[in-house]
C-alpha cells in the first residue's frame, strides 16, 4: 500500500511489491476518480440507462420479430434476450416498462438508431467520450466512446450492442438480463 501526497491531497494505492522511501510514477485513470481544485475532473458515469419496452412485429403468418424499444427506437432482439424476457414476464412482457443499461463501450454511432446530438466531448487522455443528448428530450444523456472525428453539435444516431445489454423490469425492479 502506498500513501501518495499531492500537495494538500493524499491518495492511497495498492502495489504488487513493497515500496518505501522511493520515488514512484503512477498513472491515474481519470474516468474512475474525481479531482477538485482549480479545474474539476469528474469521474465518468460508466453505465448508461435508457427506458423502453419489449415489442413484437409480425414477420409472416406464423412468426414474429421481437424488438427492443429503447428511447422510442426499435432494435432487433436476440433469441436469448427474447426468451429470458418472455420467461420472466409471460404474456404481460409487452406491457412491462424496462430499463436497458450498457457501458459507453457498448454503443456506437450508426446510420440508423437513436437520434442524438453531441453536447460535450470529455477527454480522458487516451480515451475520449461524447456526452450525447437524445433528440427526443425525455432521457438522460448517453455517454459514448469516440475518436478524434467527433465534434460538439454533431447530429448522430446511436446503436447499442444487444449482446452486452443489461435489462431490468422497471415495474418490479428485477434484473432479467
Amino acid at each position: 500500500m502506498l500513501e501518495l501526497k499531492l500537495g494538500k491531497y493524499v491518495l492511497f494505492a495498492v502495489t504488487a511489491e513493497e515500496v518505501s522511501g522511493k520515488s514512484v510514477k503512477i498513472a491515474i485513470d481519470l474516468k474512475k476518480v474525481t479531482f477538485e481544485g482549480e479545474q474539476t475532473y469528474k469521474a465518468l458515469d460508466l453505465i448508461n440507462v435508457l427506458n423502453g419496452k419489449f415489442d413484437k412485429q409480425k414477420a409472416d403468418k406464423k412468426t414474429f420479430n421481437y424488438l427492443l424499444n429503447m428511447a422510442g427506437v426499435n432494435f432487433r432482439s436476440t433469441d436469448a434476450i427474447s426468451k429470458k424476457l418472455i420467461t420472466a414476464s409471460g404474456r404481460k412482457v409487452f406491457n412491462v416498462n424496462l430499463k436497458y443499461d450498457f457501458t459507453p463501450y457498448d454503443v456506437v454511432f450508426s446510420n440508423d438508431g437513436i437520434p442524438a446530438t453531441i453536447g460535450e466531448i470529455l477527454d480522458y487522455g487516451q480515451e475520449k467520450f461524447a456526452v450525447c443528448k437524445l433528440q427526443n428530450g425525455t432521457e438522460k444523456d448517453v455517454i459514448v466512446l469516440v475518436d478524434d472525428t467527433a465534434t460538439v453539435g454533431q447530429d448522430v444516431k446511436l446503436h447499442v450492442n444487444p449482446y452486452t445489454l443489461g435489462i431490468v423490469d422497471a415495474d418490479r425492479d428485477i434484473r432479467v438480463v
